[in-house]
């Protein structure tokens, strides 16, 4: 059995992983939620090395990076597990993720779903994360100490869908 050092559990934030709320998404045709728990982060940490290397991919905004993380965030639901309970694949895959999300608005969407989920799933961890191809404008600081690089127009639309689940809940 292999025991994770305590300062790399510390430099990773791992200590800190929590999920306070469901972040749910249209995609592939039925509602899915984006959850990072540790068996999310360890595909990370074997796709990019570290989960600090994931952020600071994730972070350049390519395409391909969000991909993969939001993939990551979203095997929960599809995991193949053997008869010891191991996983063996799943349902899904990088590519098949990425054919569901068609539009400019919706790669918006979900750039900003992917990080409300980190900064719940991680909060202390400095997460930023930049929409594919723009430049970053603005850093807002949100809850739990994460910080999040988002464009104006950016910051704008996160506004817009943090107000739409708002007014969901009150309804």
């Amino acid at each position: 059995m292999y025991f994770i050092p305590e300062e790399e559990i510390l430099m990773a934030g791992l200590d800190k992983v929590r999920n306070t709320r469901a972040i749910t998404v249209d995609l592939g045709g039925r509602q899915r939620v984006i959850k990072f728990d540790l068996n999310a982060f360890a595909e990370l940490e074997e796709k990019y090395g570290s989960i600090q290397d994931a952020f600071t991919a994730l972070s350049k905004g390519k395409i391909k990076d969000v991909r993969t993380v939001l993939w990551t965030g979203l095997i929960h639901e599809e995991v193949n597990l053997d008869d010891n309970g191991e996983p063996t694949g799943y349902n899904i895959t990088p590519y098949q993720v990425g054919g569901w999300v068609d539009t400019p608005q919706a790669m918006n969407q979900i750039a900003q779903k992917v990080t409300m989920a980190l900064k719940n799933d991680m909060p202390d961890a400095e997460v930023k994360v930049t929409q594919p191809g723009a430049a970053p404008a603005e850093e807002a600081t949100v809850g739990g100490g994460a910080t999040v690089v988002y464009t104006a127009e950016e910051l704008e639309q996160l506004a817009a869908l943090e107000q739409a689940e708002a007014e969901e809940k009150n309804v």
